[in-house]
């Protein structure tokens, strides 16, 4: 669970993927390690970390499907959701 992790920085790559459904234990995505790095180091710069606790304070009251337009891993985290769905049709 993202609680459990919340020591190991203010970074909140881990609960903006559980918001969107996703595990952070491994997705099915080649290169998965090196993209969840390069994610993880854009969380922990931006510059919206005030607007992202806020974004997924009250994303716990409404179905998100998407990353907010301010979050710097937008693409990433749709790559994310899209890969499985992408394996299949192929």
């Amino acid at each position: 669970m993202y609680s459990e992790r919340k020591g190991l920085s203010d970074a909140n790559l881990f609960e903006m993927m559980e918001t969107l459904g996703m595990e952070a234990a491994g997705a099915p995505v080649p290169r998965f390690g090196h993209m969840l790095a390069s994610g993880w180091q854009a969380c922990t710069a931006c510059r919206s970390a005030k607007e992202c606790r806020a974004w997924l304070a009250a994303a716990a009251y409404r179905t998100s499907s998407a990353a907010p337009e301010f979050c710097p891993d937008r693409e990433l985290l749709a790559e994310f959701l899209l890969e499985p769905l992408m394996r299949r049709l192929h």
